[in-house]
Formats: C-alpha cells, structure tokens, sequence
C-alpha cells in the first residue's frame, strides 16, 4: 500500500491506475480540508472479492455454515460430486 498526493495522482493517474489494476497494490489518496477522509484506489477485481467477503460474512448463519465448510475441507471429510450426481438428487 501507498500513499500519494491528489496532485500527483492528477499528474499520473493512468500509470497509477495500470499498476493498481496490474499488481494488486492499493493506494491511499489523502485529501485536504475539515472532514476531508480521502480515497483508496483499489482494483475491480479486489474491490468485488471485498464486498463478497462482506456479504457472505453478514449474516452469522451464512457465516458459521462457510466456517464449518472450512473446517470440513481441511478434515478433509468432503464427497465430490459430478453435476449430474446433483442434478439427479434433486
């Protein structure tokens, strides 16, 4: 992570944005002024994984339901099933 000013973010705003997009990097862009908080400049990619993450976090249920899935991967106490054995279950 990293920290620039607005002016040279203005100044290079596409090669910012191509490194950002490119490696994942996530820059703070601090702004000036009474209750001014600033911006991070984050990819699409982990922007979306981000609110995913919050989403299925939201709820405790959904939570302790992805936890428990964790949990049962790395007991390694999983069946794998094809899409048609699935489908056939109904």
């Amino acid at each position: 992570m990293q920290a620039i000013t607005v002016s040279k973010f203005r100044s290079n705003m596409k090669q910012y944005m191509d490194h950002v997009e490119e490696s994942n990097d996530t820059i703070v862009i601090p702004r000036s002024g009474k209750a001014r908080e600033g911006v991070v400049l984050m990819s699409l990619g982990d922007y979306n994984s981000l609110m995913e993450t919050i989403h299925l976090r939201s709820s405790p249920a959904n939570h302790q339901r992805l936890l428990e899935g964790m949990h049962q991967v790395q007991a390694r106490a999983t069946v794998v099933k094809t899409l048609a054995e699935l489908e056939a279950a109904g």
